[in-house]
């Protein structure tokens, strides 16, 4: 089962590859980014996301070695969570949704704080306390889905999705299906069994078809790369452009053979 995407029409995991190793070498030119003191706390989160999402991409290349799919949905997840997060604050070019990114970070601070002193195992200090209070009155972070929606509007026509593409479409078919095996479902199962008979097989994932699981994996680097020439100013814009046209021929050449 993969419950991200049709099989049937996928491009076949090497041209994804292929393609993905294009972006992630375009990445590794950026080489780090240091931030200037006078910068905006958004800019630096927007950076810092990049590196998240590079380094993601890295490790998603290496764990499609072993041609596993659900431990690389889990992954694939993890990366559309992180280019949604960078396209959504990067987006007003101000602090306003970084505070909002931050007190969500704050609120885990203060819930992990009430927990070890319900333990006895340690506490924030008083003065913490207060000013985690000060910190975290506002509004919370919006889910998931509504951070796609809102990137998605944002970003309109300057990234180029339209259709399954989109951000809002993929919290469909790669956040959510990723669901399926990120936490311990019976439907996260699937890959681990197999009918034989009147009875069920469970096993160690064996390889499969990582096709339909890879093939996003091309967009959310692109939409990262993308957002970062906007907004730190690399990579080049143009070079991104070139990377995923040429990409897309590849891609409906592999189609059609």
């Amino acid at each position: 089962m993969n419950v991200g995407a049709d099989s049937t029409n996928a491009v076949p995991a090497a041209v994804s590859l292929e393609a993905i190793g294009r972006l992630l070498e375009l990445g590794r030119s950026i080489g780090h980014v240091v931030a200037e003191p006078d910068w905006p706390q958004w800019r630096t989160a927007s950076a810092g996301l990049l590196m998240r999402v590079l380094t993601l991409g890295e490790t998603i290349v290496h764990v499609s070695e072993l041609r596993r799919v659900a431990d690389l949905s889990i992954l694939v997840r993890c990366l559309y969570d992180h280019a949604v997060m960078l396209a959504w604050i990067s987006a007003p070019r101000d602090d306003s949704r970084f505070t909002v990114w931050n007190r969500e970070s704050l609120r885990i601070v203060r819930a992990w704080g009430n927990e070890m002193k319900a333990m006895e195992a340690g506490d924030i200090t008083p003065e913490g306390r207060e000013w985690l209070e000060e910190q975290l009155s506002g509004p919370g972070m919006p889910k998931t889905r509504e951070l796609a929606r809102q990137a998605d509007r944002d970003w309109n026509g300057r990234l180029g999705l339209s259709g399954l593409n989109t951000l809002t479409a993929s919290y469909t078919t790669v956040f959510r299906a990723g669901s399926f095996f990120a936490h311990p479902t019976a439907a996260g199962l699937y890959e681990n069994r197999r009918p034989a008979g009147d009875h069920v097989v469970l096993m160690i994932e064996p390889e499969g078809d990582i096709s339909p699981t890879i093939g996003c994996v091309f967009t959310f680097l692109a939409v990262a790369l993308g957002v970062a020439s906007h907004t730190i100013g690399r990579p080049d814009l143009y070079a991104i452009k070139r990377i995923v046209t040429e990409c897309a021929d590849a891609a409906a050449a592999a189609r059609r053979t």
